[in-house]
């Protein structure tokens, strides 16, 4: 599970996205993308590897307005699946980045707290949550 949470948007989240549509529709998607990067990409990349903000405002770039705001809608729709966390009986691993905007460290806790019982901890920039990884060439068992 990487950058991700598992509750569904809140009434506000839902709304922005609604809005968000809205615009790419209207304006198409450029100055969605261009308010978005800020967001999916941390402090340090987008300050020292203008290469990879680059590279991500060209990969968005090319995506379809419709494709876009299918995954809009998919995102305001979703259900929320903390209660599904507990269901999971495979290894699994949890990556949050540290300088994530969009995904605070609370959601990857509240994933990690409500996973079975397997292994979790912390370690370096990344939180790790199961029964067998590897991490920084380590294993977390």
């Amino acid at each position: 599970l990487a950058n991700t949470r598992a509750g569904a948007d809140p009434d506000e989240a839902r709304a922005n996205r609604v809005k968000s549509i809205q615009e790419i529709q209207q304006r198409g998607p450029t100055p969605f993308i261009d308010a978005m990067l800020p967001k999916l990409l941390g402090e340090t990349t987008l300050r020292s590897r203008l290469d990879r903000v680059e590279a991500a405002r060209s990969m968005m770039a090319r995506m379809a307005v419709k494709g876009l705001v299918a995954a809009l809608q998919g995102l305001a729709a979703r259900p929320d699946s903390v209660s599904t966390l507990r269901t999971i009986d495979v290894p699994t691993l949890i990556i949050a980045g540290e300088e994530d905007a969009l995904v605070p460290r609370a959601e990857t806790e509240l994933m990690r707290s409500n996973r079975q019982p397997a292994g979790n901890r912390t370690e370096g920039r990344a939180l790790c949550c199961a029964r067998t990884a590897r991490v920084h060439g380590q294993t977390a068992a």
